[in-house]
């Protein structure tokens, strides 16, 4: 459902040097319990990034105190159990992906 009508918030693929990445797409699709979260690298060779997620924190903060704990999950391989955080500390997260040539990678956040 989140996918079909959810908001849509721009997020940013960065180095780790903080400079923004602009050929990886990436978004969210936000709903009050569950956000999916998409990047896509539109380049013919692999990108390492971090996602800047931090323009979620205004509308999260809406809606959620800081000691909210959400259940992340990779939606496209699904070899992973899921992982908890506080939604803060996952917003801030610097976690660093890898994508192949023209590849996604989608990421279920769920409230718990």
């Amino acid at each position: 459902m989140v996918l079909r009508y959810g908001e849509v918030v721009y997020l940013s693929a960065k180095d780790f040097d903080g400079q923004i990445i602009s050929d990886v797409l990436c978004y969210a699709r936000y709903a009050l319990m569950e956000t999916a979260i998409i990047a896509t690298n539109m380049t013919d060779y692999n990108k390492k990034f971090y996602i800047d997620m931090t323009s979620l924190l205004p509308i999260f903060k809406k809606a959620y105190p800081n000691n909210t704990v959400v259940m992340i999950k990779n939606v496209i391989s699904d070899d992973k159990e899921p992982e908890y955080f506080f939604l803060r500390e996952f917003i801030e997260l610097r976690s660093l992906k890898s994508l192949p040539a023209y590849r996604s990678l989608m990421i279920s956040v769920t409230i718990c």
